[in-house]
């Protein structure tokens, strides 16, 4: 069976990648929103939103999150 990885850009998957392993987190998935700068990502048995586009990434609120879902 082929393994189904969600279209998210290279450049998103290098940047959240980075993030994370600088917090020593392993990162499970990464999925698109409806906003292309926010990002669903799985990371230790939760999901964090992440917006990109800054000059770093951006941990989202669930408040701010909810609009992207």
């Amino acid at each position: 069976e082929p393994v189904v990885i969600s279209k998210i850009p290279l450049y998103a998957e290098q940047d959240l990648v980075a993030f994370y392993s600088n917090k020593n987190m392993e990162i499970h998935t990464i999925n698109p929103t409806r906003d292309r700068d926010v990002f669903a990502v799985e990371v230790e048995g939760r999901t964090e939103y992440i917006e990109l586009g800054g000059f770093s990434p951006k941990v989202l609120s669930e408040e701010e999150a909810e609009k992207y879902l």
